[in-house]
């Protein structure tokens, strides 16, 4: 970096001068004084390829046709390799989304599957509750009717016997 007319530095590897406060292109050879003429040249041809180069510098300084030539075709081989990159990006982007789909998925199948072994348990041990509720009741039942029948024959046994008694 040298240091140019007020305060404007010459930065031959950027190819233009900064000034302090702006990060705009400042660039007119008439004002270049000393040690920095010599780069005005080089300055200009390097600031030209820039974006930033302004009308009036491509005027004053006209890039050779083969220098435009050239840096069209790395543009083109640029764009070129940004779209090669965008659509690997994208392959990858859709593979991710593939990805987290199967995940998705694969999470609601267990899910599901979890479910489905939760409401077969559920139905199995009610159905045995049931069963077992089933079993008592046919039980108390039975010791019901086993007690029923004892009673009334004893009672029977009780009756004929006071009849004969009578008799």
């Amino acid at each position: 970096m040298k240091a140019g007319p007020w305060g404007y530095t010459l930065d031959p590897i950027a190819g233009f001068y900064r000034s302090p406060g702006f990060k705009s292109l400042i660039f007119n050879p008439t004002e270049l004084i000393g040690d920095a003429a010599r780069f005005t040249k080089q300055v200009a041809k390097t600031a030209l390829k820039r974006p930033l180069a302004t009308k009036r510098l491509r005027k004053k300084f006209p890039v050779e046709e083969e220098e435009e030539e050239e840096e069209e075709e790395e543009e083109e081989e640029e764009e070129e390799e940004e779209e090669e990159e965008e659509e690997e990006e994208e392959e990858e982007e859709e593979r991710r989304r593939k990805k987290k789909k199967e995940e998705r998925r694969r999470k609601k199948k267990k899910e599901e599957e979890r479910r489905r072994k939760k409401k077969k348990e559920e139905e199995r041990r009610r159905k045995k509750k049931e069963e077992e509720r089933r079993k008592k009741k046919e039980e108390r039942r039975k010791k019901k009717d086993e007690r029923r029948r004892r009673s009334s024959i004893r009672r029977r046994g009780r009756r004929r016997g006071r009849r004969r008694r009578r008799n």
